[in-house]
């Protein structure tokens, strides 16, 4: 690649980091709503545990 090419991608590479980052928000904030899934199902007792099974 000569540098005419880069010099022509350069404002598309700056917006790179943060669509990455906002995915990375995005993947983190559903992991943290996965937990908070799984703590409840395994917290509950009774119907309400199988409720959540499901």
């Amino acid at each position: 690649m000569n540098s005419d090419s880069l010099v022509a991608l350069k404002p598309y590479l700056s917006l790179l980091h943060p669509i990455a980052m906002g995915v990375v928000a995005v993947i983190s904030l559903y992991a943290m709503y996965l937990g908070i899934k799984v703590r409840r199902a395994r917290l509950a007792e009774g119907d309400l545990k199988k409720d959540l099974m499901k």
